[in-house]
């Protein structure tokens, strides 16, 4: 069984499919103690060319915003961390905030490419 880092980092970058991956992280719960990965503007920016490309749907990005958003053991590079948690927050809610749509992956990608 490959241990909780590995598994997260297997979901920050959103390797497909993910359901298996899910299932083992499960297994070591929601809480932690620290930070054991951290999401970049790079594994950002790598998702929203997936998205730009075709590669994976709305729904996807929004599934994937959602597995990431809240944990304990995921921290944010610290240039970026305040647009990296709002990108999370955006892609994760789109009922509260607004649905992803190529514009709104552009304007995120031009902020974390700055």
């Amino acid at each position: 069984m490959e241990d909780r880092a590995s598994l997260l980092q297997r979901i920050v970058r959103y390797e497909l499919p993910v359901e298996d991956t899910i299932a083992m992280l499960r297994a070591y719960g929601w809480d932690a103690d620290r930070e054991l990965v951290v999401l970049t503007a790079a594994d950002a920016l790598g998702i929203l060319e997936r998205y730009l490309g075709g590669e994976l749907t709305s729904k996807q990005v929004e599934y994937w915003a959602e597995l990431l958003e809240m944990r304990d053991d995921l921290g944010f590079e610290e240039r970026w961390a305040a647009e990296l948690r709002r990108l999370i927050s955006v892609l994760a809610n789109p009922d509260i905030n607004e649905p992803l749509t190529p514009a709104l992956a552009i304007r995120f990608r031009r902020v974390l490419a700055a």
